[in-house]
């Protein structure tokens, strides 16, 4: 697309995007940043929607309305070119996973994209807004969101929010070296206590997939896929 800067093929826009076999993919440029303002975690979350290529992906069997994906240039104007991957929307259906070797769907459709993005070498990272989390509201009684649960396990990342550091004193003995920890990966590395301490408290915010050399995100997403990406 030479309106990102850069030349890509159906097929490779395709994998960007992470879209299943026999989908439809809609294009659209916008070359203007968008703000939503966030409906249930109190106003206070604004999402930064970045400029660029929007794709919407459409599968009747895989996917409810659409997923949305944006390709977006990252780096300086006057330097090599960098791009980055926003997901926006992640919309399958429920069982879309049904048969695979793993429970969410979702990780094959991050697995796509990565492989994608090494083969091209200047798409360095995937970017998303993780939701849910303490304190996040809920559409309707009962619902809870647990992007801020899932992402992670597929290699996303972000530095702790002040809710949940906040909480750091009511768990004085465990997990422990929970206070040492800066980031979410770091929690979850203290095994299921930090798993559990994570769910119960932790809160989603804009999580990142580095696919640079020396990165941790590959590795856990084929660790919980369970096949190399």
């Amino acid at each position: 697309m030479d309106a990102l800067g850069i030349k890509l093929t159906d097929e490779q826009l395709a994998a960007l995007c992470g879209a299943p076999s026999g989908s439809t993919v809609e294009a659209e440029f916008i070359d203007e940043a968008m703000q939503e303002i966030s409906e249930v975690n109190d106003k206070e979350k604004v999402e930064e929607i970045p400029p660029g290529l929007h794709l919407k992906v459409k599968n009747k069997d895989y996917i409810n309305d659409y997923n949305h994906v944006i390709l977006y240039p990252a780096g300086e104007e006057d330097g090599p070119i960098s791009m980055e991957v926003y997901v926006k929307l992640v919309d399958f259906r429920s069982g879309a996973a049904k048969g695979k070797s793993f429970t969410g769907v979702g990780g094959y459709m991050i697995a796509r994209i990565v492989r994608m993005m090494k083969q091209l070498k200047n798409f360095t990272k995937i970017r998303l807004q993780a939701a849910g989390g303490r304190t996040w509201k809920s559409r309707k009684p009962g619902e809870r969101w647990y992007g801020y649960v899932a992402w992670p396990r597929y290699g996303f990342d972000m530095e702790l929010r002040d809710f949940t550091t906040q909480m750091f004193p009511f768990f004085q003995h465990q997990p422990v070296g929970l206070s040492s920890c800066v980031r979410v990966s770091q929690v979850l590395a203290l095994g299921k206590d930090g798993e559990a301490f994570w769910k119960a408290v932790g809160d989603g915010w804009d999580m990142t997939f580095d696919v640079t050399a020396n990165c941790s995100s590959i590795e856990k997403l084929s660790k919980c896929l369970d096949f190399e990406v």
